[in-house]
C-alpha cells in the first residue's frame, strides 16, 4: 500500500453438534455439511445440540509426540456408546491456529516503544474461539494468584490470536456471571488480568464469594450462546468436599453435559505447581491419577512421567487436560502444554442406538470412547452426555437491553457503532464524551399517528470499571417522525446519537451501549474499552484521539450543556452529510481531521517549543509509517496545562483495504513521552 499525509507533509509507504434426522444436520449459524469419508465443507459458527438420530462429538488427537494428527479420516475412529461400537459416519478436522507473524517494523525506531493497541470490535462471523479464564483468587494463596496472572499475561502476549474472544473471571470478587465482558481489545484484558487481586479466606472484595464449581456453571452459561470454539480454563487447588459420592458424581455429569452443548472444553490448572518427589510417588493409583507424559521436569530417573495427583474428572468430561505438579505460568505461552489443544480439533459423527433419547431416561448418562487406530494416538474427548434432547428455538428479544449490553455478540440485529473518548474539564474534572451510530437500513419504519413515516427507539448506556461496577447509566426512548422524501436518506446513513458523561475519578473503564427498535424487536449493540490516567501526579498526559468532522465534535468546543442533559443520549435524525465520530470507515483517497488534549506537558511560558509530536500507522503490529517529530504549534495556547493538537491525515488513493491503527505520541523536552491510538478501517470502493 502507499499513501497518507499529515498537514502539509505527504509521505508515501507500502504501507458436536446433534441433528435431528439423518437427512440434514440442525445447527445454528452456517454449521457443518460432511459426508462419510469425512469430505466436506465447514463453518466455524455452530452450536452443539442433541438430536434423536445424530450425534456429534469433538475430539482432539495427539500423536506420540503429543502434537496434533490432522490428516485422520472417518475409517480411522472406533466410537463407542456405553461400551457399544457405533457405526462412523463422517470426521472432519477443523484448523482454529494460525501462527502468529513476527512483528516487523518499517521504521528504524524501538517497535517495543509500541503499547498495546486497540482493535477493532469483532464481529460474530470473524470470532474463532472464545475463552473464559476463571481464577479461584479466594482459595488461592498470594503467590498462586500472582502465578495465575502471569500465565494469563503470558498467553495474551504471545498466544492469542485475531478472532480471539476472552473475558477473566475471579471468584472472590462475585463477578463470576453471565454478564462478564468478552473482549478482544489486549489492553483491556492485561487490565482486568492485572485487577485479579488476592483475596484473605473470608474477605472478598464485593462481600459475595462464588464457590468454584457454582463458577464454572455460572461461565459456561455465560459462553454458550457465543459463536465460536470455547474453552473454559480454571486456575485453582484441589477443594475437599463432603459431598455424598452419588451426588458429586450426578453434579459432574451435569456440568459437563451441559459444557458439552455449550460447546466449552474445560482444563483445569494446579496452582500449587511443581512438588517435591517424595510428595508425587504415594500419591498414584490407578483410581485417583493418570499419568502425563508431556513434561520431563528435574526427576532425572523419571524420564517424561509425572503424575497427576488431584481430581482430573471434570476435564476428563469435557475433552480437557488436568495439568498438575508443574510450572506452566514460566512457559512463554503461560498454558504450557495446553497451547497443543487449542490448535484445532475433529468433529465426529455417528448414530446413537434406538432409546438413547426416551423420556423416562433423560438423566441417564451415556458414556462415550473414541480410539484411533493410527498407532502412538491419544485421544482427548468427552466421555458421554445425558439422554435429553435440546429444545428448538432461537434465543428471543423479550429480556432487557441489559442482556444486550453484556452479551453483544448475541444481539446483533442492528448494526450498533461506538467511540468514546475522555477529556480533563477545567471546571468538572474527567468527562467521558460518546457517540453512537446506529445503521437504519433494517430499521422498522411504520406510518405514524400523524401519517409521517415514524420509529421508536430504546437506548441504554452504561459506564463501568474493569471490575463491572456501573459508574453511570442513561437510558431514553425516542419517538422519530421523518419527512416520507428523507426515508431513503435516513435508511442508507442511519441515525446519530452523542452523550457526554462525568466520571468521578481516573482508570480503566468501558462504555457499553445498546439500541432497541420498538418496532420490530431488533436489538444491537457495542462497547469499548477505555485508560483515563491520574492527571493528579503530573506526567505529560494525552486525551484520546477525536475525529473531528465539525467543531462540536471537539468535546473542549462543545457547547455548554446543563448537568442534567449531559447525561442523555441526544439523537440527530437531520439530513447532516457528516459522518459520526463513531464511524471511524473510509475509503483511499478520503481525508479526515483528528485533534487530542495535550496534559502536564511541563512547559514553562518562556520556553513554549519544547513540545514535540510524531505519528505512525500501523497495521497487524508492523509499523507502516513513523513521521519526524516536529514541534507543536502552541499559537494562541493560553493554558500550557491543557495543549490542543490538530492534524490532518489523508489516505492515498491506492492504500490497502484492512484495519489501521494510528498511533500519537508527544515528548516534552525531559524525553517524557505520552502515546494515545485511534483505529480505523480503510474500506473496499469496490464493495
Amino acid at each position: 500500500m502507499s499513501g497518507l499525509m499529515l498537514s502539509t507533509h505527504t509521505r508515501k509507504c507500502k504501507a458436536f453438534n446433534w441433528a435431528q434426522t439423518l437427512v440434514w444436520i440442525c445447527v445454528w449459524g452456517l454449521g457443518m455439511v460432511t459426508s462419510k469419508d469425512g469430505v466436506g465443507q465447514t463453518e466455524k459458527d455452530f452450536k452443539i445440540r442433541v438430536g434423536v438420530e445424530e450425534v456429534r462429538i469433538d475430539a482432539v488427537v495427539l500423536d506420540s509426540k503429543s502434537h496434533q494428527i490432522t490428516d485422520l479420516n472417518a475409517n480411522e475412529f472406533e466410537v463407542f456408546q456405553d461400551g457399544a461400537r457405533q457405526t462412523v459416519l463422517s470426521s472432519k478436522y477443523i484448523n482454529e491456529y494460525n501462527p502468529q507473524p513476527e512483528v516487523r517494523s518499517g521504521s528504524s525506531r524501538n517497535p517495543k516503544a509500541i503499547p498495546p493497541l486497540p482493535t477493532p470490535m469483532l464481529t460474530h462471523d470473524e470470532i474463532r474461539r472464545t475463552f473464559v479464564f476463571l481464577v479461584d483468587n479466594q482459595n488461592l494463596t498470594f503467590v498462586q494468584v500472582s502465578d495465575a496472572r502471569k500465565a494469563m499475561q503470558r498467553f495474551v502476549e504471545t498466544q492469542m490470536q485475531s478472532g480471539d474472544l476472552v473475558a477473566i473471571v475471579a471468584t472472590g470478587y462475585g463477578s463470576a456471571t453471565p454478564f462478564q465482558i468478552f473482549t478482544s481489545d489486549k489492553r483491556h484484558i492485561l487490565a482486568m488480568i492485572y485487577n485479579v487481586r488476592w483475596i484473605m479466606p473470608g474477605l472478598t472484595g464485593s462481600g459475595f464469594y462464588m464457590p468454584p464449581m457454582l463458577s464454572l456453571s455460572f461461565c459456561i452459561d455465560a459462553l454458550k450462546d457465543l459463536p465460536g470454539r470455547k474453552y473454559l480454563i480454571q486456575f485453582s487447588i484441589p477443594i475437599s468436599s463432603v459431598m455424598p459420592i452419588k451426588q458429586m458424581e450426578d453434579r459432574y455429569n451435569s456440568i459437563g453435559d451441559a459444557a458439552l452443548r455449550a460447546g466449552v472444553v474445560i482444563h483445569q490448572f494446579d496452582m500449587r505447581g511443581l512438588e517435591g518427589l517424595e510428595s508425587i510417588l504415594p500419591a498414584f493409583s490407578a483410581e485417583n491419577g493418570h499419568v502425563d507424559q508431556s513434561i520431563g521436569g528435574p526427576f532425572g530417573g523419571l524420564g517424561s512421567t509425572r503424575v497427576l495427583r488431584g481430581n482430573p474428572i471434570l476435564t476428563q468430561k469435557t475433552g480437557g487436560l488436568f495439568i498438575e505438579n508443574s510450572n506452566f505460568f514460566v512457559t512463554k505461552s503461560g498454558v504450557g502444554r495446553v497451547s497443543e489443544e487449542l490448535k484445532g480439533y475433529y468433529l465426529i459423527t455417528y448414530i446413537p442406538p434406538a432409546g438413547t433419547f426416551r423420556d423416562d431416561y433423560k438423566n441417564a448418562f451415556h458414556k462415550i470412547k473414541i480410539k484411533v487406530t493410527r498407532r502412538g494416538s491419544t485421544v482427548h474427548t468427552r466421555d458421554g452426555f445425558l439422554g435429553k434432547i435440546d429444545a428448538e428455538g432461537k434465543p428471543g428479544f423479550s429480556g432487557l437491553l441489559k442482556d444486550a449490553i453484556y452479551s453483544p455478540f448475541r444481539f446483533n440485529d442492528l448494526k450498533v457503532s461506538l467511540f468514546s473518548g475522555y477529556i480533563d474539564d477545567p471546571q468538572k474534572g474527567y468527562l467521558l464524551q460518546s457517540w453512537l451510530h446506529l445503521g437504519a437500513k433494517d430499521l422498522s419504519i411504520v406510518e405514524g399517528k400523524d401519517g409521517n413515516p415514524s420509529a421508536s427507539l430504546t437506548g441504554l448506556c452504561i459506564t463501568s470499571d474493569v471490575d463491572n461496577n456501573i459508574q453511570d447509566i442513561s437510558s431514553q426512548r425516542y419517538e422519530y417522525s421523518f419527512k416520507k422524501e428523507d426515508v431513503p436518506w435516513i435508511k442508507e446513513h442511519g441515525l446519530k446519537f452523542s452523550l457526554a458523561l462525568p466520571v468521578k475519578n481516573p482508570g480503566p473503564y468501558y462504555v457499553r451501549a445498546a439500541v432497541k427498535d420498538e418496532g420490530s424487536g431488533k436489538i444491537g449493540s457495542a462497547y469499548q474499552y477505555m485508560e483515563i490516567p491520574n492527571l493528579k501526579n503530573n506526567n505529560i498526559s494525552l486525551s484520546n484521539i477525536f475525529i473531528i468532522n465539525r467543531e462540536e465534535d471537539a468535546p473542549w468546543a462543545r457547547p455548554e450543556i446543563t448537568e442534567k442533559s449531559q447525561k442523555l443520549l441526544y439523537p440527530d435524525a437531520k439530513m447532516d452529510p457528516r459522518r459520526s465520530p463513531a464511524l471511524r470507515s473510509f475509503l483511499p483517497g478520503e481525508t479526515f481531521d483528528y485533534a487530542a488534549m495535550v496534559y502536564n506537558a511541563g512547559l514553562q511560558k518562556e520556553k513554549k517549543t519544547d513540545l514535540v509530536s510524531q505519528y505512525m500507522l500501523i497495521q497487524d503490529g508492523t509499523v507502516l509509517f513513523a513521521s519526524e517529530f516536529e514541534a507543536v504549534e502552541l499559537g494562541g495556547v493560553s493554558d500550557l496545562a491543557r495543549i490542543p493538537i490538530r492534524k490532518k491525515l489523508v489516505l492515498d488513493n491506492s492504500i490497502e483495504p484492512g484495519n489501521y491503527v494510528l498511533l500519537l505520541l508527544v515528548k516534552n523536552n525531559k524525553n517524557n513521552f505520552a502515546r494515545q491510538a485511534l483505529d480505523f478501517t480503510v474500506q473496499n470502493p469496490q464493495q
